[in-house]
């Protein structure tokens, strides 16, 4: 599947965590918004279509056409601007599915929010809580070294990152600060928040590697420059096929240069660098390095040099671990996180049981074994004839 939906924590969830109001809470939104956030558990009924425009159904509400259309030009604006067209175009169909996912996911807990709401003095968030939201996330840009004036210029680099008006940003922002409120207060206030000493060691130990700095690391990389045609998108997954068929990565390397009708003995080389010397790299290459163990291959990543790139790390030499007190907030922190996002989990799971879900969106079809061959071949002798050699500066 598309790049974006292969790292949990890549590109497009670093965007909705700018949106979070607590640091506990930013690995939990993503479950609401990313693949996986609704499953199928419960009454989900996969349908054609659905009537008069309406593409869900969740409880007494609908989700529209235009509603999961508009959500759905928004994410594909925020891809846009880190991948080609025809990538991002190809995966439409699972794009706009997750979309609606997300989007069922979250009427279900606006559903509870309302309700308890009700039984309250009023809203859960007021106008408020959204401007004290927006001057701390002003503040925080501001300390990134971000030049921000004001709020009205946050709206202002909001809509042209992000593709949403003032109105909007702060109509999602008032969902999301709801939820977040509803989560804590309901779902994870049985969740005792004290993390006992003996798990935090026990955590230090298994995840020892995690809080070791790498300063050196062996590697290979693979680019797939730009093309304006589908020629990107089938040498993509021609070295995703050589990674899971276990190719020799130099060698597949050398066999994608070749295709490009560059020189192979260049693209099969044994780098050997210390993260500081990465810092002159393009970007992202010392960030996916960092996140890579031995022997493992990165999936397709854009850089800024707008191509794509695949990474392995042949040998990395680590620097000595932070001690465990250093890292003990850290810890605590990591714990919560993942207790809260179990807890989130199974309690999205019964309300889904408890409601009925009708979703009209029809299955996304792959293509068969026989059209894989057939796009294999296609790869290796028509789309993909190697142009003439070029002299390579």
């Amino acid at each position: 599947m598309l790049v974006e939906f292969q790292a949990a924590e890549d590109r497009f969830v670093k965007l909705m965590k700018r949106f979070f109001p607590l640091l506990a809470a930013c690995a939990i939104w993503p479950l609401l918004a990313e693949p996986g956030c609704a499953q199928t558990e419960g009454p989900v009924n996969m349908t054609p279509k659905g009537p008069g425009g309406i593409v869900a159904i969740v409880g007494d509400e609908v989700v529209t056409r235009a509603e999961l259309d508009k959500k759905v030009e928004r994410r594909r604006f925020q891809l846009l601007r880190r991948l080609p067209a025809s990538v991002v175009d190809r995966e439409l169909a699972w794009i706009e599915r997750d979309v609606l996912l997300g989007m069922i996911d979250t009427k279900l807990l606006l559903q509870l929010v309302r309700q308890e709401e009700k039984k309250g003095e009023g809203p859960y968030i007021r106008d408020v809580d959204i401007d004290a939201e927006v001057s701390r996330q002003v503040e925080e840009s501001r300390k990134r070294g971000e030049r921000i004036r004001d709020p009205e210029d946050y709206y202002r680099i909001v809509q042209e990152t992000e593709g949403l008006s003032r109105d909007d940003f702060r109509k999602d922002l008032k969902q999301e600060l709801s939820i977040t409120k509803f989560l804590f207060l309901k779902v994870y206030k049985a969740n005792d928040e004290f993390v006992p000493p003996l798990e935090l060691k026990a955590f230090y130990q298994s995840h020892v590697d995690e809080f070791s700095t790498p300063i050196e690391v062996a590697f290979w990389q693979l680019i797939i420059d730009y093309s304006r045609d589908n020629r990107m998108d089938l040498l993509v997954e021609k070295v995703r096929k050589g990674v899971r068929e276990k190719q020799d990565f130099a060698e597949l390397a050398k066999e994608i240069a070749e295709l490009q009708g560059q020189d192979p003995e260049k693209a099969g080389i044994l780098y050997r660098k210390n993260f500081e010397e990465l810092k002159d790299w393009v970007k992202p290459t010392a960030e996916v390095l960092r996140t890579l163990k031995k022997g493992e291959v990165s999936d397709a990543v854009p850089t800024a040099k707008n191509d794509i790139r695949f990474f392995m790390v042949e040998d990395l030499k680590q620097g000595e671990p932070k001690s465990f007190e250093d890292v003990q907030d850290v810890l605590t922190r990591r714990i919560r996180e993942e207790n809260h996002r179990r807890l989130l989990e199974s309690f999205l799971v019964r309300q889904r049981k408890k409601v009925r879900i009708l979703n009209f969106l029809p299955p996304i079809e792959r293509e068969s074994r026989d059209e894989k061959k057939d796009a294999d071949k296609a790869l290796k002798v028509e789309t993909l004839d190697p142009p003439p050699a070029a002299e390579t500066k």
